[in-house]
């Protein structure tokens, strides 16, 4: 079994970088026909006979980036870094690596990103990254993590991205990441997790994305036992990803406070209520996503003041009814998602911006008349629907064949019998007895004219 160790090095110093090449041991074979560039640098693997020791890789000093991956590294000894006094990146990734040393690491005083992802590390003892007070990023993702002690990540003043997905941890410490003050990105996604302390997340005030999607995380057993303060300390929060958590209810005071958001996932997080103002200070969302919960009705005024929202999904609820103005005055709002729900009825599209009604899937078996205002183009798709194809449905078609509506996808008739099975949109007036308003699709046939000249 053969690893490789990868020399990172600038154009302008390929001939030193070549007496690098015959000063590492264990070298089996050296493919110069797989030099790379990447950037400003040159990548030239080497490959490894079997299991690589650290010790016998007498890596030269002066380097400042090294890889060494794949090459079936099984612990990092104490000080096996030291001489690297000018190394700046340090990619350990895919290997075999159970074991690091309190004093591995001591040496790398200049180390800004340090990448031990897809290894096997179970533990990390509280010193170990002490000495990195330069590191801006820290990958442990795809380990085998079960505990992160208190005081893991002490010295790392400068860190800006932690990634610790992908590994077994089942609880932290409430002062985890409590020095990390410059933090800016932290992905605990899929992990074990089933409950956040409170004070986890405090003193991250620049954090701007956090992750901690695939666990099962529940936040609180009552409302009554749930901090206020929970999010709303971390003021710079741009996007949370809290996908398959147990939240049940999303109260007033959950997200307060955090008017820099820009992304909330909450998919299958159990969700049965949401209040009205759960969303009130997030002023900047762009996108919400709400999939897969067990929603019933949304409360009335919910996007209320989201002026830059543009993408709602509410797909795979229970949902029944909508408030019939819950998606007006919503200047930038695109697209409302709403398939895989139990809906009878389709929202009015009136001083609406939506673009895209999505409604696969649902009850619709009937649209009533209505006006639509405040886009050029709508877009609806009734695909799924048990639709009845009668004279009521004559002012959609006319809309759809003449006016500002466009009816999507493979929305079926249900019914009459003589027209079951066939696309709505393919139906003309005459299928389904309309009666002869030349003048009604006239107007409406200018009207879309008009609007595409303008």
């Amino acid at each position: 079994m053969y690893g490789q160790i990868m020399v990172i090095i600038s154009k302008g110093s390929l001939k030193e970088w070549f007496k690098v090449v015959f000063a590492v041991c264990a070298i089996q074979e050296v493919i110069g026909a797989n030099l790379k560039l990447l950037g400003d640098e040159w990548i030239l693997p080497i490959h490894l006979r079997n299991e690589t020791n650290l010790t016998s890789l007498d890596i030269p000093a002066g380097e400042t980036k090294i890889a060494i991956q794949y090459s079936q590294i099984s612990m990092l000894p104490a000080r096996a870094f030291e001489h690297l006094h000018s190394c700046i990146k340090l990619f350990l990734s895919f290997n075999q690596i159970t074991y690091i040393d309190v004093d591995a690491l001591i040496g790398l005083h200049r180390l800004e990103i340090l990448d031990l992802a897809s290894n096997h590390i179970r533990h990390l003892h509280p010193a170990t990254f002490r000495e990195l007070t330069e590191l801006e990023k820290l990958d442990l993702s795809s380990n085998k993590l079960t505990l992160l002690p208190n005081g893991t990540f002490r010295g790392l003043f400068n860190l800006k991205t932690l990634w610790i997905n992908n590994n077994h941890i089942r609880h932290l410490h409430p002062a985890t990441f409590r020095e990390l003050t410059e933090l800016e990105e932290l992905d605990l996604s899929s992990n074990k997790l089933t409950l956040l302390p409170n004070g986890t997340f405090q003193g991250l005030f620049n954090l701007k994305t956090l992750s901690i999607k695939n666990n099962t995380i529940s936040l609180f057993s009552s409302m009554d036992d749930f901090p206020e303060n929970f999010f709303n300390s971390m003021l710079s929060l741009g996007t949370i990803n809290m996908d398959g958590s147990k939240l049940y209810v999303i109260s007033s005071v959950l997200f307060r406070n955090l008017s820099k958001m820009a992304i909330l996932s909450l998919k299958s997080c159990h969700l049965m209520s949401i209040e009205a103002d759960a969303f009130q200070d997030m002023t900047e969302i762009w996108y919400i996503y709400l999939d897969d919960n067990f929603l019933l009705t949304l409360p009335v005024g919910l996007f209320r003041n989201l002026k830059w929202l543009n993408l709602v999904t509410l797909g795979g609820n229970r949902l029944k009814t909508l408030p019939d103005n819950l998606f007006q005055n919503l200047p930038n709002l695109g697209a409302v998602l709403l398939d895989n729900n139990r809906l009878s009825k389709v929202q009015s599209f009136i001083n609406s911006s939506v673009s895209l009604f999505q409604y696969v899937n649902n009850d619709i078996q009937t649209i009533e008349q209505f006006e639509i205002h405040g886009t050029v183009n709508v877009d609806i798709d009734l695909t799924g629907n048990p639709l009845i194809c009668d004279m009521k449905m004559c002012w959609l078609l006319y809309e759809s064949l003449y006016g500002s509506l466009d009816v999507l996808g493979n929305g079926l008739c249900h019914s009459p019998s003589n027209l079951a099975g066939q696309l709505f949109h393919g139906l003309s007036p005459v299928d389904i007895g309309c009666p002869g308003q030349f003048h009604v699709w006239f107007n409406m046939f200018k009207r879309k004219v008009y609007g595409m000249i303008r």
